[in-house]
């Protein structure tokens, strides 16, 4: 039972062995996960620094930036009210007056690679270009700058703004990027300035007819949304709730005034809130405001953006109030029912592409079947030859249509909706709503009509019998009148008859004898 000296020998070398073993796969072990973090710490150095070192620059910048705005939104005020006067000073028909027009950038996307035909080869691949470290640099992708390139069928070519509109066009853009400015840090002041100025802009200006208006659409939306953003602001104050754009760091630290205030489209208050208290201390043309969004609206209706008033109209309703703010909620009305019924027409016209679209993709797949190899009208039965040409000839013309199809719903796939976006509002029932306020505004005024009408009547039958007592009244006077001058002119010649008879007394002799013969 005693193991030999070989025997033990020959564990004493297996266990220092499985001890060396252990660590070397230990040392190994460590290289890995020593490459592995130096790797990941180049990745981050090459990946995520510089990503955050931007970030950080770029918070910096929008800090400055920020605390600038109150001054650029004021000079950026100022300059656009100087353009607009010089525009009103000078004869915009005079081209010598007219500045540089401002070419439309269209952003042209590569052109894809044309398909490789039966037996062609692909090109080769491009050598990539080396860095500063003589690494492959990556391969950069077409990233577009703007959301709809020149070939999407959706695309909307910008209007081109003609000589005499060009100068208009600079002080309104002036006035809409103070308005914007305006907007991102609260001064609600510069922002009601300048967005009555550009609207006073845009009447003199550009509404004269729709095509000159509608060059005047994507500065007044950018207007009406930053008033928008101005009345939800003055709201969240009145219910003491944060800002809906405040960061996360001003959510948490925000303190919801101890009383609260009903909010008034109609009152024209501007509520602040300064060191924990509601104040409300300055007051706004509403009239002016309201104008304001009403030519935005118009603006945009000329340019044919239905989307864009939709989704106006349905903020604007539901910061109005229905009983003080109806003026201004029936100045919208046909808009809104317009772009509704204009939605509703696109929609349709897509619904349609889409279910003739369907019932052609289904006649192509029955007819491809039978052109296959094991179809009926496969490749080389001669008595079938007219018919397969017919078949083929048929199947290229159903293409044709189905990419006009297709064509008209990539057109429309940005109009043709069901439901306003970001709103969660099915446009069925918005256009009910609508049209449920379109009667009842009508309802009362058939109403206020009948009111009208009776206090007219009321009106005019006081109107006669005052008119019947005032002729009476009249007739009685010039009566009394007449009565009276008769008994004036009856005292008067009776006087006149009275004094004739006394003259006549004094003139006549004496009755009795003379003094003589009595006296013989």
């Amino acid at each position: 039972l005693t193991p030999s000296e070989e025997q033990v020998e020959e564990w004493e070398e297996k266990k220092v062995a499985r001890v060396e073993r252990v660590e070397i796969r230990k040392a190994n072990q460590t290289e890995r996960i020593e490459a592995r973090r130096v790797e990941a710490v180049e990745r981050l150095r090459q990946n995520l620094l510089g990503a955050v070192r931007l970030n950080r620059e770029r918070r910096k910048q929008r800090g400055v930036v920020k605390s600038h705005q109150n001054w650029l939104a004021a000079l950026t005020m100022v300059a656009g009210s100087n353009t607009y006067d010089q525009a009103m000073s000078i004869d915009l028909n005079d081209e010598e007056q007219w500045p540089e027009d401002i070419p439309i950038i269209e952003e042209i996307p590569p052109e894809p690679p044309a398909p490789l035909e039966e037996g062609e080869e692909a090109p080769p691949e491009e050598e990539p270009e080396l860095d500063e470290e003589g690494n492959p640099m990556k391969k950069r992708t077409y990233v577009p700058k703007k959301a709809i390139s020149t070939n999407d069928p959706a695309y909307i070519r910008a209007p081109e703004t003609p000589g005499p509109k060009r100068l208009p066009m600079i002080a309104l853009k002036n006035l809409t990027q103070a308005v914007t400015l305006a907007s991102r840090v609260g001064q609600w002041a510069v922002l009601l300035n300048a967005s009555v100025q550009a609207a006073n802009l845009v009447r003199d200006m550009f509404a004269g007819e729709a095509s000159t208006l509608a060059l005047a659409a994507p500065m007044m939306r950018r207007v009406a949304d930053s008033i928008l953003g101005m009345l939800t602001e003055i709201k969240c104050v009145c219910e003491g709730r944060p800002s809906p754009t405040a960061t996360p760091a001003e959510r948490n630290t925000f303190v919801a005034p101890p009383t609260v205030a009903v909010f008034s489209l109609a009152a024209g208050l501007v509520h602040r809130i300064r060191d924990g208290n509601r104040e409300a201390h300055d007051k706004y043309d509403t009239g002016a405001v309201s104008r304001t969004m009403v030519l935005a609206m118009e603006a945009l209706v000329a340019s044919k953006r239905w989307l864009a008033i939709l989704c106006l109209g349905y903020d604007l309703r539901k910061l109005a109030n229905p009983l003080e703010d109806m003026a201004f909620i029936e100045a919208i009305l046909p808009m809104m029912i317009k772009a509704l019924e204009e939605i509703n027409k696109e929609n349709a016209v897509s619904v349609a592409a889409k279910k003739e679209l369907a019932a052609l993709t289904v006649v192509v797949v029955a007819h491809e079947k039978e052109v296959l190899p094991n179809g009926r009208l496969r490749e080389g039965l001669r008595a079938r030859l007219k018919e397969r040409e017919a078949m083929l000839a048929e199947i290229d013309a159903l293409k044709v249509k189905m990419a006009v199809e297709e064509t008209i719903m990539k057109r429309l796939r940005f109009r043709a909706m069901s439901t306003l976006p970001g709103r969660d509002q099915k446009l069925d029932e918005m256009y009910q709503e609508w049209l449920m306020i379109k009667k009842v505004i009508g309802r009362d005024k058939s109403l206020c009509l009948q009111d009208l009408q009776r206090c007219r009547g009321l009106l005019v039958s006081f109107q006669s019998k005052d008119k019947k007592a005032a002729h009476s009244q009249l007739q009685e006077d010039a009566a009394a009148a007449l009565a009276k001058q008769a008994a004036e002119d009856k005292a008067a010649e009776d006087a006149e008859n009275a004094e004739e008879g006394a003259d006549a007394n004094a003139d006549a002799p004496p009755e009795g004898p003379p003094a003589g013969e009595g006296a013989e």
